[in-house]
């Protein structure tokens, strides 16, 4: 079964229109339309509010289970492993406390906590409203690795990270966004280094 046709399903089951989904949802009506004919996707920030208006997981949304048992906003109730989804991180690299976490999403691969992408500086690798799969770690693996860096201002972002002899180079994919260099002294005293980007969802809505 696609999910448009499980969401169709669900749908009628709890007697709600397309359009009664879509006010909900605060969507338009051809969005609705959209999904029911697997031509595109729910956004993933809209996924746990869909779950909720049909009473199923999002495991069971996405075809990953058969079970419909439903979820909280910080919990998940069946045998996937679950991560949170952040839209900034935190100083430390350690589970943020409950209101930073906007909800939980089943784990797509080995990363230790997602991040909703704001802006288009590392496009086409992921672009603005995607989520980026985050692995904690205390350095890259390699130059050029698509890293997670915070200031202390408390701003994170995507980059890539090149070590340099006296610095720190964070490149963007995207030309129209200008590449920062960090000399030495200010990247130990001014930056932190929070993990590696390992992928990234791309579900779209209008």
């Amino acid at each position: 079964m696609t999910f448009g046709q499980r969401f169709r399903e669900l749908r009628e089951k709890k007697g709600l229109t397309q359009m009664d989904v879509a006010k909900q949802l605060d969507l338009s009506i051809s969005a609705i339309h959209h999904w029911e004919h697997d031509t595109r996707f729910p956004l993933a920030v809209v996924l746990p509010k869909l779950s909720n208006l049909l009473g199923v997981s999002t495991d069971y949304l996405l075809g990953l289970t058969d079970r419909e048992t439903g979820v909280g906003k910080y919990s998940a109730v069946n045998t996937r492993e679950y991560v949170p989804v952040l839209e900034n991180v935190s100083t430390g690299i350690g589970l943020p406390p409950k209101e930073k976490i906007l909800y939980t999403m089943p784990k797509f691969r080995d990363e230790d906590f997602d991040l909703i992408v704001r802006g288009n500086s590392m496009f086409p690798l992921c672009k603005d409203g995607e989520i980026a799969l985050i692995r904690k770690q205390p350095r890259p693996d390699r130059d050029g690795q698509p890293s997670l860096v915070r200031t202390n201002s408390n701003d994170a972002f995507i980059k890539r990270f090149y070590q340099q002899s006296n610095g720190v180079l964070l490149k963007s994919d995207n030309p129209d966004y200008e590449d920062t260099f960090v000399d030495r002294y200010a990247w130990h005293s001014e930056y932190e280094f929070i993990g590696i980007v390992i992928g990234s969802v791309r579900l779209e809505r209008e």
